[in-house]
């Protein structure tokens, strides 16, 4: 009873948060500390030569639109920006067998990180969804489903070198259910209110809680604004090469409906 209690009382906190600015604060595991190690052991794999990296990109089962693995987009190629990325998925060392067995000391060094990360989110994504779940019965099957393939993983970006004071990554809602910002580099990032930019204060052992465009296709009570957010080059680059990096958690429903990039770039008056 005392658990219920507490729980509910954290429910009403995060969606006091988000109402007055569009994202809340949730405990998290991990320290900066720690996620900036696997940070560092991903971008020593970004490395690695291309035909290395590319061996490990799939198309997402179920999502034509979705890739496990790596890739990398360049903004004069029709993108918003210049970055690479690994999508971290549960299925992928299934989808990879020579991910699995590699040798390569890079390569085994950043797989292995990853998983006490990718371990820490879900874990942490399941506590948030029982919050919710006292409002919203039945919460946990709109994302978890017995022979069901699992629709979210962790993101790790790179973004290519900008100006200071420059923008890093073009505003954007996120196109399903809701994202985790774990960490990031740097201060930067922003979450827009009322038409005025907030920039996060990301404490370390918490992750901002974003709700995405698809959010409320989960809900019949709750209703939150979906997260309009970009990210600015606040301070000198992390390295040469790297403006900044973030790891990123995204949770889509299993009836994910389509969203198109034209949705997700168009910011709601």
């Amino acid at each position: 009873m005392v658990e219920k209690e507490l729980e509910r009382k954290e429910l009403q906190r995060i969606l006091a948060e988000i109402r007055e600015r569009n994202y809340a604060l949730i405990e998290f595991p991990l320290s900066w500390s720690k996620l900036k190690e696997v940070a560092d052991n991903f971008l020593e794999f970004l490395q690695l030569p291309h035909e290395v990296k590319s061996k490990f990109t799939a198309p997402h089962k179920d999502d034509p639109n979705g890739l496990i693995g790596y890739q990398r987009r360049d903004k004069g190629k029709g993108n918003f920006e210049t970055k690479e990325f690994f999508n971290y998925h549960e299925s992928i060392l299934d989808m990879f067998p020579d991910l699995k067995a590699s040798k390569d000391p890079v390569v085994r060094k950043f797989i292995d990180s990853v998983q006490e990360v990718y371990k820490s989110a879900v874990s942490t994504f399941k506590q948030l969804l029982d919050h919710f779940s006292h409002e919203e019965p039945g919460m946990h099957s709109h994302y978890f489903k017995d022979g069901s393939f699992p629709r979210y993983f962790i993101r790790f970006l790179k973004y290519d070198e900008v100006p200071q004071g420059g923008q890093v990554a073009a505003g954007h809602y996120d196109r399903g259910g809701l994202a985790l910002a774990l960490a990031e580099s740097a201060p930067g990032l922003r979450i827009w209110k009322d038409g005025t930019p907030l920039e996060v204060d990301h404490k370390d052992g918490c992750a901002v809680f974003m709700p995405g465009i698809t959010f409320n296709d989960t809900t019949s009570k709750i209703k939150l604004s979906k997260t309009w957010h970009d990210a600015i080059q606040k301070v000198p680059s992390y390295k040469p090469g790297v403006s900044r990096w973030a790891i990123i958690f995204f949770a889509d429903p299993l009836e994910q409906r389509s969203v198109s990039v034209a949705e997700a770039r168009t910011k709601s008056i």
